[in-house]
């Protein structure tokens, strides 16, 4: 529960693009599930990296 709590910290563009399922945050949740930062400019720079990044999921 706390996992998704979380999510409701994150800048309202990536929220709203993680809803929609696309836009310039395409993100899943299962990339979210490492963690990121609190701060919206630090959010940006971060999830911009885990976009590049290859997707592990054990």
């Amino acid at each position: 529960m706390s996992k998704i709590l979380r999510l409701t910290t994150l800048a309202p563009e990536i929220q709203a693009d993680i809803m929609l399922g696309g836009g310039k945050w395409p993100l899943s949740f299962a990339q979210l599930k490492g963690g990121f930062p609190l701060e919206w400019g630090e959010q940006r720079r971060h999830l911009a990296m885990v976009m590049d990044a290859p997707l592990f999921d054990p």
